[in-house]
Parts: C-alpha cells; structure tokens; sequence
C-alpha cells in the first residue's frame, strides 16, 4: 500500500488544527469536564498571625509526576493571598479517602474567573511514611535485573478507562516490591492504595492490592514507588516465587525470607541413588549441617563422624535441585532375621519391643536430611513420593522407623501409625512408627482427599505404566478414589489460601 501524507492545508475550515496544548495545559490527553469533577484543595498558609490556615477548594485543571495545576475561587483565596515560593499542601480524594502531598507555589494568574496555581511537588526525595512498617533493616532491598521484564498494570483512578504500565524494580521483605512508572498520568501519593495486575502466568488472581510507602525520582521522569501489599492469593504469590527463583536466579532461602512460599522445586527434582564417593561426601556433609541446625550433633563435628555402618546395606536416595543435593535418605532392606536395624539401637536389646513384622517384610528410612534453604516448601513431599515409589514397588510390607515428638504430626499425617512404644535415640526420646503398603496403594487409615493429595500422583502413574499387579477390583478401587483427585486439589488450594492469608494478617499486623 503506497504511503499518503495528509496536506492540512486542505483541511476544510471546521476540522481540528491543533498546534498549543489546550488552555495553558501541558497535555490535552484529559478533557476539562473530567478533571473539574476530582475533588481537590490546597491548604493555604495563614495570611497573618491572627489567622489560620485554610483549606481552600478547587478545581484540578492539570497534573504530571512533578506538580499539580489547579483553579481556585478568587473570592476564597484572593489573588494576593499566594506568591511564588510559598509552601501549601495540595490535597486530593481519589476514591479511597484523602491523599496529600507537599507542593511549593511556582506560578499563578488569572485564568477563566478564578486563581490559577501551578505548583512543583516537594514530597518526592527518598522517604517513607511514619507509619509504614517496612518490616526489613533499612536498605535490605533486592534490586531486579531489567531482563526479568516482569511488569503490571494499573487503573488510574483520574482517567477513567486509562491503564499504566509499571516495570517491577525490587522487592524487600514481606512482599514489598519496588515498582517504577514513566506514566505522567498516573498520580501517586504516600499511602495511596492501588490495585496493579501482574503480568504473568498464574495459578491464583494476577491482583496484587497495596499502598504506596515510599515515593522518589528515578531517572527519565519517573517515579519509583515501594508497595506494601495488602492483599495477593497464595498461588500468585508462589508463581512470583518461581518466577524470581528461575527467571532472576534469587536463591529460596532469600524468597522464604522475603515471605514468599516456595512450593514449584516438586517437579523440578531429579533423584538417584548414590552412585560414587563424591555423590557420598555430598551426602555426609548435607547430614553434617542438617543434624548441627537442629541440635543433634554439635558444630564440631565432621562430615566424615556422619559416616553410618547401615550405609553399607543401604541404597541412599539422593534429591538434587540444579546439581545441588538438596536431600537424602537412606533406605535399608534387612536381609537376614538377626540384621540389626538402626532404628532397633534405641530400644533395650536392639530389638523392636512387642511383636514385629518379619525382618523380610520390613524396610527403614533412616537419615533423612534436607538442605535448609529448600525446607518449609514442597521437596519434602517430593522425598516423601519417591521414597513411597520405592517402597510399593518393593517386596516389603511395611516401613519401621522412628520420629521425635517435633516431627511426629507430619509422620501421621503421611500414614504412619504411632506404636505406642518410646526409645531413646541420639540423645532425645523418639518414637516408634510404622506404615503399610496397603496404606500407600489402598489408601488404609488415610482419607481420600489426603490420600489423592499424598499419593494419589504416583498411584495415577504406576497404574498408567502398568508397574502394579493388583487384581482387577482393587485397581478399579484405585481408580474410583482418584475421581476425587480433582476436589482434593481444589479443597487443598483453598486451605492454603486460607492459611497464607491468616499469616498475611499476622505479618501485617506485627
């Protein structure tokens, strides 16, 4: 299509010939009907000393990242009432109550029967409110490389249908982010609230709802704003984690500091079992720190003194996140009837009190360690599917094992089974456990949305891949209970929305 160039001189006489901005306005982009509805005033210094300050109402006539433009009665403030130079308070109610910012006098006329005032803001040097609880040692701030080009939009809430595009810059500790804005016509103010929409895929709502606590000048006429959140879903909040984990490299000891859950490393886990002495040294020094942060072996201890005679009977499972081990366990099939299990060492005669399963039907788990920045996410669960994959496609019926008091509800929670009989193990008190087959396959003593939660993945696949020979009734057993698969999901999403909001509020509230 060839190009046309339009010839204004052609234009017929009634047609638009722009050439001034509108009225002494920067912009023409806003009409004078919608900006004369914003309620705004200014709070004007008292003229003498006998008087007092006033709020004098006005008309918002124009505005921009730097300043604001109004027009007020002549007889409310008097033309001589203002001079250039003189410090007022330009106030505003965008909806959500009231919102201030110091602003010096630069210029004023008369324009259109009332008093003009152009004034510069004062208000945007690096500060915070008072009140604002940044909840963070001043400067903990992460700063985002561009590349992450990780963006949200806004609504303004002058224009009506308008929508600005902010960049995202940093964060700080409690999901507070750092959000730069080169939209003129976006009005910010210190505790202003706004509801920004984050670009990204997600699992929750893309809303991320805050208040503006910190406002200063960035470079090319923009605006950096610290957000403190008041309200995002949980799974917004994890997809933004692994969004910063993968995308800007941020390690998830920082995330899980900063307040972000860390639930995305499930599926992004390879494990293997110990397969050469450096894959063994690895294991002993995750041992190593993992037993000396929870106080069961000192900090004097070396990799080597984690080395167990049990490892030689062992297959060690190893979890490893980027090359990194992030977990381990070993994992011991007792071959002979007088095989001595670790777990046995902590009852009188290394031998499990009352009446046991056959050596040859049990197997043990026994130092599992995790890597601490990846602990309060999912790779537990992931360890825990694994280790169940390994024990159903076994020849063994049961898992013996022990738990301290602190661990002892998660056990429970997976299917074990308290036996009632107490040990004492490194130097604390623990606790008997046991587990069947039958509740990882049949789910027995679990309920069926735990159970589909748990285990109900790794069934799917080994009756997908054929790797079970079950009869034909309990595979349609199995396959009846997994229907409720999806309503698990949705009751477990719904349950840690509600408890990342109940921390939410905590966090808000302290």
């Amino acid at each position: 299509m060839d190009t046309l160039n339009l010839d204004r001189n052609a234009l017929p006489a009634e047609a638009r010939r722009r050439a001034e901005p509108f009225s002494g306005r920067g912009s023409d982009r806003v009409s004078e009907r919608e900006l004369e509805r914003i309620s705004a005033w200014i709070s004007v210094p008292a003229a003498g000393p006998e008087d007092a300050a006033s709020d004098i109402p006005g008309r918002l006539w124009d505005y921009s990242h730097s300043g604001f433009a109004l027009i007020c009665d002549l007889g409310r403030i008097g033309s001589e009432r203002l001079r250039e130079g003189d410090r007022v308070r330009f106030k505003i109610n965008l909806g959500e109550g009231v919102l201030e910012a110091d602003c010096i006098v630069r210029n004023t006329g008369i324009f259109k029967g009332g008093l003009r005032i152009g004034l510069a803001r004062c208000d945007l040097a690096r500060q915070e409110r008072k009140d604002a609880r940044m909840g963070a040692p001043r400067g903990e701030c992460l700063r985002l490389p561009e590349r992450l080009d990780l963006s949200a939009v806004a609504g303004n809430p002058i224009l009506f249908g308008e929508m600005s595009m902010l960049r995202v810059a940093g964060m700080e500790p409690g999901m507070k982010f750092d959000f730069i804005s080169s939209d003129a016509a976006l009005p910010l103010f210190l505790g202003q609230k706004l509801n920004l929409y984050l670009s990204l895929p997600t699992s929750g709502e893309n809303l991320y709802r805050g208040m503006i606590t910190g406002l200063e000048k960035a470079g090319g006429d923009s605006l950096r704003e610290r957000m403190c959140p008041m309200f995002l879903s949980a799974g917004l909040a994890n997809d933004l984690a692994e969004l910063l984990a993968f995308e800007a490299g941020i390690p998830p000891e920082t995330l899980k500091r900063y307040g972000f859950p860390t639930r995305f490393f499930r599926n992004r886990i390879v494990f293997r079992f110990v397969e050469s002495m450096e894959d063994y040294e690895k294991v002993l020094i995750l041992r190593r720190n993992a037993y000396v942060e929870v106080g069961k072996r000192d900090m004097n201890t070396r990799p080597e003194d984690m080395a167990l005679s049990w490892d030689k009977t062992s297959r060690i499972l190893c979890a490893f996140h980027d090359g990194v081990l992030v977990a381990s366990a070993a994992v011991t099939f007792p071959e002979s009837p007088t095989a001595v299990l670790r777990s046995e060492t902590a009852f009188p005669g290394n031998k499990f009190p009352g009446n046991p399963p056959k050596k040859s039907e049990l197997l043990e788990i026994n130092s599992l360690c995790t890597h601490k920045d990846y602990r309060r996410g999912d790779l537990l669960q992931a360890v825990f599917e694994q280790l169940a994959r390994v024990f159903v496609l076994s020849d063994r019926e049961y898992i013996m094992n022990l738990s301290d008091s602190t661990l002892l509800p998660m056990y429970l929670g997976i299917g074990f089974k308290d036996q009632k009989e107490k040990g004492m193990f490194l130097g604390r008190e623990h606790h008997l456990i046991r587990i069947s087959r039958r509740a990882v396959i049949d789910s027995e003593g679990i309920g069926l949305f735990r159970w589909n939660i748990l285990y109900g993945d790794l069934m799917a696949d080994l009756l997908s891949k054929r790797m079970l020979q079950l009869g034909f009734w309990r595979r349609l057993a199995i396959r009846a209970r997994l229907t409720l698969k999806p309503l698990a999901v949705k009751l477990l999403g719904a349950r840690r929305e509600r408890e990342f909001q109940r921390h939410f509020g905590k966090r808000e509230e302290g």
